[in-house]
This record gives structure tokens, C-alpha cells and sequence, in this order.
């Protein structure tokens, strides 16, 4: 029982790998991000780890982050489309695709019904 409970991971580990987390995303403050850097210094194995999760956020987050516009694309959508007015659906379009799902489902419901056999008499 003794050798199964040393192969789970404990409660700090979990705390360090999201400390690594944090410090690679760059989201801590800065007195926990110069107490860790200092921890780096030393620790070769905690500059293993921050190396392995730089290089799984640069494959993971870096393709996706080059992917989005940057703030002034979003301004110039924004003012494009800030002064035209709200078009709403003809009342005719949303009568027509009204009937269209009844009739849709109209037809499964009878589709499905089960079939009486004919009389053979």
C-alpha cells in the first residue's frame, strides 16, 4: 500500500506544474514571478520543466495567437458596421421556414406511425 501511495502525485506537484504554467503565460505577479525565477536559478530540473511547457505552448498557443487579428482589425470591423442599421427577416421568410419544419416534421411522425396490416378477408 506503502509503494502506491509514493507513485501519486501529491498536492505540490500539482501546485509547481501550474506555477510553471502560470510563469510560461506570463500571469504571475511580480513578487511570486521573482521568487520563482530565483527558485530557476538553482533548479535544474524546474528549468527542464518551464523549457518542456515553453515549448508545448509555442506548438500549441504560438499557431493560434499568429491566427488572430490584431485590435485595430477589430476597430475597423467595429466602425464598418457600428452605423448600419439592424435588418430584420421578412415576415414572409420566417412564415415560409416555419411551415417548411412542420411539414418536416409532420412527415417523420407519419413516416414513423407504425403500419396497420392490410385485411387479408
Amino acid at each position: 500500500m506503502n509503494d502506491k501511495l509514493s507513485q501519486l502525485i501529491t498536492r505540490d506537484e500539482i501546485d509547481e506544474d501550474l506555477l510553471v504554467v502560470d510563469y510560461v503565460a506570463g500571469r504571475l505577479a511580480d513578487e511570486a514571478k521573482a521568487d520563482f525565477e530565483a527558485r530557476l536559478r538553482d533548479d535544474e530540473e524546474l528549468k527542464a520543466r518551464v523549457a518542456e511547457e515553453r515549448e508545448f505552448r509555442s506548438a500549441v498557443v504560438g499557431p493560434a495567437s499568429e491566427a488572430m487579428p490584431d485590435a485595430a482589425a477589430f476597430d475597423k470591423l467595429r466602425d464598418g458596421i457600428e452605423d448600419e442599421p439592424v435588418k430584420r427577416a421578412s415576415p414572409w421568410r420566417r412564415s415560409a421556414v416555419a411551415a417548411v419544419l412542420l411539414a418536416a416534421v409532420a412527415a417523420v411522425v407519419f413516416m414513423d406511425a407504425p403500419q396497420q396490416p392490410a385485411d387479408p378477408w
